[in-house]
């Protein structure tokens, strides 16, 4: 059994450096355009900024306030407490200037960054012919690849079969409820991959069934989906929580790795909101 005990994703759980980059790039460009942003608006206030510097004198425990007009005149003219305002537009304006200063070096930073950063190495296999791919490893999986090959594992299905024949999804397995045939469809309608009653081993509670293991592609993480459906029984509600427990200390999270899908009379399943967990978690 050590072998079936899974305490995280086979595949990884990381995004692909690649895309890691793409995010980094699209980061910048947000930065440099909020910057650019940023400068225009403040350059605007500046037009309208009262004239002159602040000059900020304390003595004992009083706070003076003097504007500065004249770059000779050391002193300035005093402003009194019922004009603070000017205080505050003056120490704005400053700030601003310094701030516009150290904008525009980081716009000029970023933009030569984003302009010489060289072609990347994935380039290379992706100017390849078809032909000469077919002959060499690329340098990262594509999606494409990745998925081709998750989908390529075997294991040994559920020993037993459902009893209901009838109840075939669009990929053509036969589940065990109308709940797990709602969810895998809608799966396979948002092109999520997953398997159905894939072999798991946890930890406490030994080899189980989990209704569908999916992928989600752009994180290349794997999600456990699990649908309880008789929770208004108490002996099945303790085996759901009997579960859900061993599923944690196997390292399969609630709301991270592990979707929990629950029914009970009164309470059926609601379509709209396994849609809203599938395309939050598995997407």
């Amino acid at each position: 059994m050590k072998e079936e005990r899974r305490t995280a994703d086979v595949f990884g759980e990381s995004i692909t450096a690649d895309k890691k980059l793409d995010s980094a790039m699209i980061l910048l460009e947000q930065r440099k355009d909020f910057l650019e942003g940023a400068v225009r608006a403040k350059e605007k206030t500046l037009k309208k900024a009262p004239e002159g510097t602040l000059r900020i004198n304390k003595a004992d425990d009083r706070v003076q306030y003097y504007q500065r007009t004249d770059p000779k005149d050391k002193c300035g003219l005093y402003i009194p407490n019922n004009n603070v305002k000017l205080a505050q537009q003056l120490a704005q304006k400053a700030e601003d200037q310094k701030e516009i200063i150290v904008m525009k070096q980081e716009i000029t930073h970023i933009k030569k960054f984003i302009d010489k950063y060289p072609p990347r190495a994935e380039s290379v296999y992706e100017g390849l012919s078809e032909e000469r791919k077919k002959l060499v490893l690329p340098l990262e999986e594509s999606d494409e690849e990745f998925v081709r090959r998750w989908r390529a594992q075997e294991f040994v299905p559920h020993p037993v079969p459902p009893s209901d024949p009838g109840l075939v999804t669009e990929r053509g397995e036969t589940v065990r409820s109308r709940a797990e045939l709602i969810i895998a469809n809608m799966a396979n309608q948002l092109l999520v991959p997953y398997f159905y009653e894939k072999p798991l081993y946890l930890e406490g509670l030994g080899t189980v069934y989990t209704d569908l293991l999916a992928l989600n592609v752009r994180l290349r993480k794997e999600i456990l989906i699990e649908y309880l459906g008789m929770m208004h029984d108490p002996e099945y509600a303790a085996r759901a929580v009997e579960r859900i427990n061993a599923y944690i200390r196997s390292g399969f999270y609630p709301g991270e790795n592990l979707i929990l899908i629950f029914e009970a009379e009164g309470s059926p399943l609601d379509t709209r909101l396994v849609r809203t967990l599938l395309e939050r978690y598995c997407l």
